[in-house]
């Protein structure tokens, strides 16, 4: 008797722990003030890096913690050195 309790008790958590998660995957998207989601060739040929800035995607790459290679973008007025602001777009979790 003792061994069928143990057996149904294991069986009862080894279902729930199967069940699948109903909970929805994150959207890939932007807040309403950036722009995008763009790639890293749509990002570096919108906005072209300095020259002397030696590795772009690097730069745009450290940003991507969902590493899909898409960013969401601000434009800032008169932000020196940079005219963008960059973002992931899916919000961690």
């Amino acid at each position: 008797m003792r061994r069928s309790l143990i057996t149904a008790a294991l069986v009862s958590v080894m279902a729930v722990t199967a069940a699948p998660a109903h909970a929805a995957a994150p959207k890939a998207d932007c807040p309403p003030v950036f722009l995008g989601p763009l790639t890293f060739a749509e990002i570096i040929e919108r906005w072209p890096p300095p020259p002397d800035l030696p590795d772009p995607l690097g730069v745009l790459n450290a940003y991507d913690k969902n590493d899909d290679d898409m960013l969401c973008v601000m434009e800032t007025v008169d932000a020196a050195p940079s005219p963008i602001n960059v973002i992931d777009n899916v919000a961690a979790t």
